[in-house]
């Protein structure tokens, strides 16, 4: 949602197309979190094999589980760079196309 407030108010003031790159850590951070819930997977704590409870904490996971949710870890961080890119790119077309 601040993605889109964000380019509607660049949008809107017609600004040079590189201001648009404000959009990108922004779309990163959304498209991060978005993809951390969709897999239950905290891509800081799987790394150091570490999850959180459900009760609240963190712990320890089971050595069979530590590669499942490395990888898990990996495909969030993919799929957030892809989302970021076709964001950010989607949104420097638009305002090159405006100008």
């Amino acid at each position: 949602m601040i993605t889109l407030v964000t380019w509607w108010m660049l949008a809107s003031r017609h600004v040079a197309p590189l201001t648009y790159l404000i959009i990108a850590p922004l779309s990163a951070v959304a498209a991060l979190y978005f993809f951390e819930v969709k897999e239950k997977t905290c891509v800081l704590l799987a790394p150091v094999g570490l999850k959180e409870k459900e009760e609240g904490g963190r712990g320890r996971l089971e050595q069979e589980w530590i590669s499942i949710v490395q990888r898990q870890a990996r495909k969030v961080w993919i799929e957030t760079l892809a989302t970021t890119a076709i964001v950010t790119g989607l949104a420097l077309a638009l305002a090159s196309w405006r100008s």
